[in-house]
């Protein structure tokens, strides 16, 4: 038991010595950008024209009082299906 220990703290004190440090102020913002960012801010509007053109009107559909038992679904108090967040 006490041998394990000291391994594990012997890890644990090797890992915080050979770790390298960050800095906040060697964050160059035009070296540092990732080029994937740059297409989801072209692909995320299309997600979101998705969700209010396909899915929230699926989901008012099948959420109808008499529809509901067809499609299983369960109604919350909180369903809101055309507003904008």
């Amino acid at each position: 038991m006490r041998g394990k220990l000291i391994v594990a703290l012997t890890v644990i004190v090797l890992v915080l010595l050979f770790t390298a440090s960050s800095f906040a102020h060697t964050y160059y913002r035009c070296k540092s950008d990732n080029p994937i960012r740059y297409v989801a801010y072209a692909v995320y509007p299309v997600g979101v024209a998705c969700e209010y053109l396909v899915t929230r009107p699926i989901h008012w559909l099948v959420s109808r009082p008499h529809l509901c038992k067809i499609f299983g679904h369960e109604p919350k108090k909180d369903d809101v299906y055309f507003v904008w967040e």
